[in-house]
C-alpha cells in the first residue's frame, strides 16, 4: 500500500518524517488499531523504514500484521503484549529487530527471522506460547538472554556453526522442546542426544524440557550446570558426577518430577532458586565446600522433609530460601554460623519457620552458641545429645 502525497493517513497510525526528510517512521495513534494491521510501504513518496519503539505495544486486539519490505528496523517492544496477534508477514532480510519486539505475543504461530540477522535480541520472542517452529538463519551469531523463554510449542531448535553466544535462560521453559541440534562445525557449542553443551562439554547449558526420559546422567567432565539447565524437566532421577563445582540459578527449578539427586562433594557454588518448586525431592545434603545458600534455593519444595547443612556453609540468604517448605521435619546443621543465626526474626530464622510439633533440629554438640529461637524452651524442648554417624549432636524437638 502506498499513500500518495495528499492521501489521508489512517487515524490509527502516526507517521513521522526521519532521516532528514528522506523516510518515515510509523507508530500507533491514540486510536489503537484492531484486527488486521497493514503498514504502508510509502508516504509522500518516501519509504516507511522504521517501526518505532513501543509502536503498537499493548494493542490487544490486533490479529495480524503486514510489514512492508521497506521497513528495516522494528523497535523495542514494537508489538509487546499484542496478545491476539496470530500472524506477522515476512520482513526485509536486512531488518533489525530490537529486544522484546514480540514479547507476550501469546498467539503468534510463526515468524521468519530475517536472513541477514546477526543477533536475536534479549526477550525477542519471550512468552510466544503458540510459536510452533523457528528457523535461526546461518547469519545469526548471538542469541540473547531469554530470547525464546516460555515458547511452549517449539519442538526443535538448530544452532548453526556461526553462533558464538547464547544468553542466559535463552530456551527456558520451552516445555515442548525435545531436542537441540548444533552444527558439528560450531566452535563454541555442541549437542549430545539433543542436550546443549559448550564445545568441550565442560558446561551443560540446556536439557530440553520436553524430553520424555525419566533418568539422566550428566557426562563426566562437566564442571558447570548453567542457569535453568533442567528448568521444568520431566526427569525423576539425575546423576551429577563428581567434578561438578557450580550449579547455576534456577538450574533444576520447577522440576516437579525430580525425586532423586545427590550433590557431589566437588560442589562449591549453588545458585539462587536452583531447586525451587522441585516438589518431589524429599532429602537434600549440602556438601562440604558450599559456602552460601542463595535466595529461594529451596523455596516451595513442598515434599522436602530433611536437609543437612555442612560446616562450610557460612551464609544463607534470608530471601525466601526455604519459603514454602511446609513438610520440612528434620534439619541437621554442622555449621556454627548457621546455628548462631537461628533467631526468630534473624538471618536464618526462615530455615525452621515451617517446623511443626515434633519436627527435629540437630546441631553439632561442639557448637556452644545457638540462636535464641532454638534456645527458647517455649518453642523447642531442652536438647538431648544423640549420636549420628559417630558424631554427637544436640537434638531439639519442636513443641
Amino acid at each position: 500500500m502506498i499513500y500518495a502525497k495528499f492521501a489521508e493517513v489512517p487515524t490509527t497510525l502516526v507517521l513521522t518524517s526521519i532521516d532528514d526528510g528522506e523516510a518515515y517512521s510509523v507508530g500507533k495513534s491514540e486510536t489503537l488499531p484492531t484486527g488486521a494491521l497493514e503498514i504502508p510501504e510509502k508516504y509522500n513518496w518516501k519509504p516507511i523504514t522504521t517501526i518505532v519503539d513501543n509502536a503498537f505495544s499493548v494493542c490487544s486486539h490486533l490479529t495480524s500484521v503486514y510489514i512492508p519490505n521497506s521497513v528495516i528496523s522494528i523497535g523495542f517492544r514494537a508489538f509487546y503484549y499484542c496478545m491476539e496477534i496470530i500472524t506477522i508477514s515476512d520482513v526485509n532480510e536486512n531488518t533489525y529487530i530490537k529486544s522484546e519486539a514480540f514479547r507476550f505475543c501469546y498467539k503468534l504461530t510463526s515468524f521468519t527471522i530475517p536472513n541477514n540477522a546477526t543477533i536475536i535480541e534479549n526477550y525477542t520472542f519471550d512468552s510466544c506460547y503458540a510459536l510452533v517452529s523457528i528457523e535461526i538463519p546461518n547469519s545469526v551469531t548471538t542469541i540473547g538472554n531469554l530470547a525464546f523463554n516460555t515458547c511452549k510449542a517449539i519442538e526443535n531448535i538448530t544452532i548453526s556453526e556461526n553462533v558464538t553466544t547464547i544468553g542466559s535462560f535463552a530456551f527456558r521453559s520451552c516445555s515442548a522442546l525435545t531436542g537441540i541440534v548444533v552444527s558439528d562445525s560450531n566452535a563454541n557449542y555442541s549437542s549430545q542426544d539433543g542436550v546443549l553443551f559448550n564445545k568441550n562439554k565442560t558446561t551443560i547449558i540446556c536439557y530440553p524440557a520436553g524430553k520424555q526420559d525419566t533418568s539422566y546422567s550428566i557426562p563426566s567432565g562437566v564442571a558447570t550446570i548453567s542457569d535453568s539447565t533442567f528448568y521444568g524437566s520431566l526427569l525423576v532421577n539425575i546423576t551429577i558426577p563428581d567434578g561438578v563445582t557450580t550449579i547455576g540459578n534456577q538450574a533444576f527449578c520447577n522440576g516437579s518430577s525430580l525425586v532423586n539427586i545427590n550433590l557431589p562433594s566437588s560442589l562449591t557454588a549453588l545458585g539462587g532458586a536452583a531447586f525451587s518448586s522441585c516438589t518431589s525431592i524429599v532429602n537434600i545434603i549440602i556438601p562440604n565446600g558450599v559456602t552460601n545458600i542463595d535466595s529461594s534455593t529451596f523455596s516451595d519444595c513442598t515434599g522436602l522433609t530433611s536437609i543437612t547443612i555442612s560446616s562450610s556453609v557460612t551464609s544463607i540468604n534470608i530471601n525466601m530460601t526455604f519459603n514454602g517448605c511446609t513438610n520440612l521435619k528434620t534439619v541437621i546443621i554442622d555449621s556454627s554460623s548457621v546455628a548462631v543465626g537461628l533467631t526468630g526474626s534473624g538471618v536464618y530464622g526462615n530455615l525452621i519457620y515451617y517446623f511443626t510439633t515434633g519436627s527435629e533440629l540437630y546441631i553439632l554438640d561442639s557448637i556452644e552458641t545457638i540462636g535464641s529461637y532454638v534456645t527458647d524452651l517455649a518453642k523447642f524442648n531442652a536438647p538431648v545429645v544423640v549420636e549420628i554417624g559417630g558424631i554427637n549432636y544436640k537434638k531439639f524437638v519442636k513443641v
